[in-house]
């Protein structure tokens, strides 16, 4: 299992969407900040629009923040072969972006419980959008590179701004210095935009590992680098994927429609409707038809569970006793345990590591 953070991801991302391409299906497992409260179960009726509304409103300051992919490999002499990627995923703020989530103590006493690395989370997580957000995000930055409804600037930039314009005095053309106090990306790109559009002799731009570098250039040079972006429109670009972040690989499942497989699901595709793709929608036809068009093969294996319960009902009381249990480790290896079956593929995880074992 591979930890992926905002630290790798940029890294790890081309071979990622490559595992996503080549696979036979993809097995999802999430945690949430929180879940859907005991009031609000007891409400819960079997009309899936009632449903559908009733969970809309209780999750809606919840979000997925780790996001367990596992891509399985072309089956080969009854095996599969897997790679597993371990998502640590937090809400960053950019101008008016700014999510609120709401966090729940009993779910965090529980990851506490499992060593879940908060720091991690919190310090390394990876930035997601949906695409409104993402096109609420790059109509708001059209209109600060156009001069419209530019936000103040704050302290931090104001005196790192004074910091390299002193620089720019004393370097040489070439010369490059590069900063990494500016944490907020909001700090970030306003940095960058001053720099290009005050300081005449100074080009600001930040590389793969985040890092802003500012160059002193020539006026030729700086005319070159201004006759390649004269709009902005690959900074705004450029910003905007950053933000989009870990989105992109949502939306690779979603191009290749690779068949998806999740526990007791409904919620898992509420949240990752919300948080990856588009706001919720209103109601549930919307939402139903939607999620198939983006994910047409879902297996629930709660659902699937349940289904093999009732076949087994006047059968199999020991079948049905197994198949009762709601906890998917527990219900795999009584399954394995107590009801064994010939031909079981075989799984070969390829990358070593026993973190979660």
């Amino acid at each position: 299992m591979v930890d992926v953070t905002k630290e790798n991801f940029n890294h790890l991302c081309p071979e990622i969407l490559d595992a996503i391409k080549n696979a036979t299906f993809v097995a999802v497992d999430t945690e949430f900040t929180g879940l859907p409260d005991n009031t609000f179960k007891a409400k819960l009726k079997k009309n899936f629009d009632s449903t559908y509304t009733k969970f809309k409103l209780n999750v809606q300051n919840l979000i997925i923040f780790q996001y367990l992919s596992i891509f399985w490999g072309v089956p080969n002499v009854n095996g599969y072969s897997v790679k597993t990627y371990n998502f640590y995923l937090c809400p960053h703020s950019c101008l008016s972006h700014d999510e609120t989530f709401t966090c729940q103590t009993s779910g965090f006493e529980f990851l506490q419980a499992y060593n879940f690395d908060f720091n991690k989370w919190l310090y390394e997580g990876i930035p997601f959008l949906n695409a409104d957000q993402k096109q609420e995000l790059h109509k708001e930055l059209q209109q600060i590179v156009n001069g419209d409804n530019v936000p103040r600037t704050p302290h931090e930039v104001s005196d790192l701004l004074s910091e390299v314009a002193q620089w720019g005095q004393e370097a040489s053309d070439g010369d490059k210095t590069t900063y990494k106090t500016l944490h907020n990306f909001t700090y970030q790109l306003l940095f960058i935009l001053n720099v290009r559009q005050q300081c005449t002799t100074l080009w600001a731009n930040q590389d793969q590992d985040g890092q802003i570098v500012v160059t002193k250039v020539k006026q030729e040079e700086r005319k070159d680098l201004e006759s390649k972006d004269p709009k902005y429109e690959k900074f705004i670009e450029t910003c905007v994927d950053k933000m989009f972040g870990f989105s992109s690989i949502f939306h690779c499942l979603v191009e290749h429609r690779k068949p998806l497989i999740l526990h007791n699901c409904l919620l898992d595709l509420i949240l990752m409707y919300k948080q990856f793709h588009r706001h919720l929608p209103r109601n549930y036809e919307v939402f139903k038809n939607d999620i198939h068009n983006i994910f047409p093969l879902i297996y629930d294996t709660k659902f699937l569970a349940n289904e093999l319960k009732f076949y087994f009902r006047d059968k199999d009381e020991k079948a049905v006793k197994i198949l009762s249990e709601s906890n998917l480790g527990k219900l795999s290896t009584s399954l394995q345990q107590e009801l064994p079956v010939l031909y079981r593929p075989f799984i070969q995880q390829e990358q070593q590591d026993s973190k979660y074992e």
